[in-house]
């Protein structure tokens, strides 16, 4: 992606192609950097069976972006009466859709498949809760 990057700034620059040009295919290079980042922490997720130590709070933020910015194509289709305008912009959609279906997995990873994995840090086998884990833990520094 950076290779095809830098070629496309050095062909805007010998005035081989437009400027505005350079900058949709840099949007193109985006849509697919955000699509290929998220692939990753779901398939660890998905094989760890578990969303320990992940923040949630960043993925619903995400997933308000996702919703205000098709919202926004929505309400600007709506009132031009010209709805050529979500096609007209496929990167900011396919941003959107892409940031909101990915998060759709992780939420559901996160409360749904994966509930009790979350909170297993914080008890053991012996399901004692996370002040005798503390406790243990600070007369086992005692002791050695």
């Amino acid at each position: 992606f950076c290779a095809f990057a830098i070629v496309s700034v050095f062909v805007c620059y010998t005035a081989f192609e437009d400027v505005l040009d350079t900058l949709y295919w840099a949007s193109y290079i985006k849509l697919a950097i955000t699509t290929i980042k998220y692939i990753p922490q779901a398939y660890m997720n998905y094989s760890r069976e578990s969303t320990t130590g992940w923040s949630m709070g960043n993925v619903v933020l995400d997933f308000s972006g996702g919703l205000l910015s098709l919202l926004q194509l929505l309400v600007d289709g709506s009132s031009t009466n010209n709805w050529g305008g979500i096609i007209g912009n496929p990167v900011k959609f396919g941003l959107g859709f892409v940031s909101m279906f990915f998060d759709i997995i992780f939420m559901i990873q996160h409360f749904v498949l994966f509930p009790s994995k979350r909170d297993s840090i914080l008890t053991d086998d012996s399901g004692d809760d996370q002040e005798e884990l503390i406790q243990r833990s600070t007369e086992d520094i005692d002791h050695a």
